[in-house]
């Protein structure tokens, strides 16, 4: 009999085409793209930090401590035998549960869901994350063919849920066992559960089955076999308190994630550093009662997410897309976060273009004629909101013309209002009428608006000055007349 029940990770077969997208501002040409769409591969669902989702906008998320009294509606109990076994596997492969299902009224009943569809899948040495010294879980969301069939997986899903990590481990192995310890009385014990009827080593019938109470709360879901040593413990080794997590839709994958890339350190699970001694653990996921006022206050924080996300800016963990560039070059990305912020990312990521893969889930995508700082500049703007990381000096005037120039191409609005803000307090009387042509060039109202507003408040010395030969010469008699209508228009 095997120690769990696994399954293999989804893939798809696809083309292996090469993409090449030429954003020189020159030579964009965005209806070349409004027929692209890449196709994906679904293993890539796994992120790098505690209660973070994987789809293209991070979640918003709320975090309790254990003292705060949720109502368990329902629970999923995971065991897994043997877990030295997996640990001792020096490839890392991850760890699948059975796909469970929670009750429709766990959440929001009015879609009359009968049920959404989960999987837990553990890394016990993990390779894929970089965490050798830790074990990493994810929830992993599932499609199902409700959901599908009326389009509610195009709809968020809000929960609420924590975990508590338990090792079965024999009576005989564990010392002390019979100390006079006032666990009661230590409200400090990290031990300390909360969300369960027994504390740290404390005996509890651990021969519970699919659909048998724990608590009177929750149900306890797990594999159909029982545990049958009778002279056992269940050690609590960590307990994660509850959190509010909204799994975003995601046409283009059948699984979204949240996870926990730091769970629990082997130093935990092996104290004794024994890797050959028996390991049971046991994962117990419980999911929570939300209120429907609280699902409405999450709708409306959701509708506004441009905050700094920063810890999945380049990424590999956490992302679909690696954009090569010219100089070799490389930066990874989230397609559905971008498309969320450009039109010409929405363009390129919503079409039927098939791209390279170069990696499980993420395709490539060639950026020519492109400086690699500026391209860098545009999508860490996109995660963090800021224009340069703190290391980074200050951009020069040079450098904001060409970052506003390729705002425009990517029709990035919020980017080019942050370069026009910083352009147009470097207007002066030397660069005034070379930032007029270029504003009208690449249709710039807001920072043509800042330099016809320097003419006027600075016109006695503009009149000095020979520019009406230079826009005479270009044939912009048009803007020739702009300006001189400036000197009159109060701004």
């Amino acid at each position: 009999m095997s120690n769990l029940t696994s399954t293999s990770k989804i893939n798809d077969s696809t083309s292996q085409t090469r993409t090449t997208i030429n954003v020189s501002p020159s030579n964009v040409n965005n209806s070349s793209l409004a027929n692209i769409t890449p196709t994906y591969n679904n293993n890539n669902y796994y992120n790098n930090y505690e209660y973070r989702s994987s789809s293209s906008v991070a979640p918003i998320t709320k975090f309790y401590s254990q003292d705060d009294n949720f109502q368990i509606n329902f629970s999923y109990t995971w065991i897994i035998k043997d877990f030295q076994d997996f640990f001792k596997n020096s490839r890392g492969h991850e760890i699948y549960s059975d796909r469970f299902s929670t009750p429709s009224e766990t959440f929001q009943s009015s879609t009359m869901n009968p049920g959404f569809s989960w999987r837990l899948v553990l890394f016990p040495n993990d390779i894929i994350l970089q965490e050798r010294n830790q074990i990493s879980i994810f929830l992993l969301s599932y499609i199902n063919d409700y959901e599908r069939k009326y389009n509610l997986h195009l709809q968020s899903k809000i929960i609420r849920y924590g975990f508590n990590l338990y090792q079965i481990k024999d009576k005989s192995d564990i010392p002390n066992l019979n100390d006079d310890v006032d666990n009661e009385n230590n409200e400090n014990d990290e031990n300390k559960v909360t969300d369960m009827n027994f504390k740290s080593n404390e005996k509890i019938d651990l021969n519970f089955t699919s659909n048998e109470k724990i608590d009177g709360n929750c149900t306890s879901t797990s594999s159909n076999e029982k545990i049958d040593e009778t002279d056992s413990e269940m050690i609590l080794l960590r307990s994660i308190p509850p959190s509010t997590e909204m799994y975003f839709p995601d046409d283009m994958r059948e699984v979204t994630s949240h996870g926990i890339k730091k769970f629990c350190d082997f130093e935990t699970i092996f104290p004794e550093k024994n890797f050959d001694q028996s390991i049971t653990l046991v994962i117990i996921i419980n999911f929570y009662k939300l209120e429907m006022e609280e699902i409405n206050n999450i709708d409306d924080d959701s509708e506004n997410m441009n905050g700094n996300f920063i810890e999945n800016f380049n990424n590999p963990i956490c992302s679909d897309i690696l954009f090569s560039l010219d100089c070799g070059k490389r930066i990874y990305a989230k397609s559905q976060f971008l498309a969320m912020k450009s039109p010409f990312f929405k363009k390129l990521f919503d079409g039927e273009v098939t791209f390279q893969e170069v990696e499980a889930g993420v395709k490539r995508v060639f950026i020519k004629n492109t400086k690699y700082e500026y391209f860098r500049l545009v999508i860490y703007f996109a995660y963090t909101g800021k224009i340069e990381s703190p290391e980074e000096q200050n951009l020069s005037y040079d450098d904001l013309l060409q970052l506003l120039m390729m705002a425009q191409s990517f029709e990035y609005k919020e980017f080019g209002d942050e370069i026009t803000l910083r352009l147009g307090n470097m207007i002066n009387l030397e660069n005034w009428d070379e930032i007029l042509l270029i504003s009208k060039r690449i249709g710039c109202s807001e920072l043509k608006c800042k330099v016809l507003k320097f003419i006027n408040e600075n016109w006695n010395q503009i009149r000095d000055i020979n520019w009406i030969r230079k826009f005479t010469d270009l044939g912009d008699f048009e803007l020739i007349e702009e300006i001189f209508e400036a000197k009159f228009i109060k701004h």
